[in-house]
């Protein structure tokens, strides 16, 4: 991670961590134990927001979905 820059209000928390990453970080700084799973779980209902970082070109799809059934566009 020592590639990526960090946020200037707070120069030891990087920009983008992975789910790990962030586990630990809570272990350590709250002093609570959470799993990564619970992360995932408070990540599905919005809190915290997650984004997706691909390593390598991604080519995306249209879809259309019609009685259950995907189309591709």
């Amino acid at each position: 991670m020592s590639s990526v820059p960090y946020h200037s209000n707070n120069s030891v928390m990087p920009v983008r961590v992975t789910i790990y990453e962030a586990v630990n970080i809570i272990k350590k700084q709250a002093n609570e134990e959470i799993t990564a799973s619970e992360i995932w779980r408070y990540a599905l209902y919005g809190h915290p927001t997650l984004s997706i970082y691909f390593q390598s070109p991604v080519i995306f799809r249209r879809i259309k979905t019609r009685k259950n059934k995907i189309f591709l566009m």
